[in-house]
């Protein structure tokens, strides 16, 4: 019968240069990741929030405004106050068709760029106001729900992976929900709410991945390529690592102390 192994021995190893770097570094790791994922930066870059048209198809007479339905992203920032200007509406994150009174089609942001509509914010996270500049009826039919937000806050790198996941939650509700009754405006104003939430919820989680997922890419570099695997770079006082204070054999990471 094999006998079992030494504790006592194995517990006197000298732990590998992994292990010692996992031990030196750990602590910070975690301290920075906890330190990410608590306050995860919005994706926004202006000063309000990015916000979604909900779907729907609208008549705008000749120099008249109209406030629609729309979802914010941002939950930690301001919806865009009355009257400003939401001018950038990537092509990639929507799909909405402005008609002229000439039969013609265009996207909104060429409709925005042309200077026949404006979307404005309307104070609310829960609205957007669409206003026709020109002398002519306009049709504004939004397909899928359209992101807008500030002309030049062009912070859409989280959008990619979330565009379906907003088209699902504000995917048009069922016939059961249509059905008119008494409460009818106040299912609508349950509905919104809870849609809004799960927007804010898929967008906070994914700004709480993004910073993780940073941190981790920061540390790993500065342990695998950085100053702790540098021979020649100095340490915190200034002066060149003592190598004979490393720990960790040659074909691992070598972690160095400066005193």
């Amino acid at each position: 019968m094999s006998e079992g192994p030494d504790i006592g021995h194995m517990s006197s190893r000298k732990p590998s240069g992994i292990a010692a770097a996992w031990r030196a570094f750990g602590p910070v790791l975690a301290g920075m990741l906890t330190l990410a994922v608590a306050v995860p930066a919005p994706a926004a870059a202006a000063g309000f929030q990015r916000m979604v048209i909900a779907p729907g198809c609208y008549a705008l007479a000749p120099g008249k405004s109209l406030e629609v339905p729309a979802y914010c992203l941002d939950q930690s920032m301001a919806p865009p106050a009355s009257g400003a200007i939401l001018a950038n509406a990537p092509q990639s994150f929507g799909a909405t068709l402005v008609k002229t009174a000439a039969g013609g089609g265009l996207t909104l942001q060429a409709a925005l760029e042309q200077r026949l509509l404006q979307v404005e914010g309307a104070g609310s996270d829960a609205r957007v106001s669409l206003r026709n500049l020109t002398e002519s009826p306009l049709e504004i039919c939004v397909t899928t729900p359209t992101v807008i937000m500030a002309n030049g806050n062009y912070a859409i790198g989280d959008l990619p992976k979330l565009y379906e996941q907003i088209v699902s939650i504000l995917a048009p509700p069922g016939p059961a929900f249509k059905e008119v009754a008494p409460n009818a405006e106040e299912k609508q104003l349950d509905e919104h709410a809870r849609r809004q939430q799960a927007l804010w919820d898929a967008v906070n989680a994914a700004n709480s991945r993004n910073a993780e997922e940073e941190a981790y890419k920061t540390l790993s570099h500065r342990i695998l390529f950085g100053t702790v695997d540098d021979p020649d770079a100095a340490g915190a006082s200034g002066s060149p690592h003592d190598r004979g204070k490393c720990s960790g054999q040659s074909n691992s990471v070598e972690i160095c102390t400066s005193n």
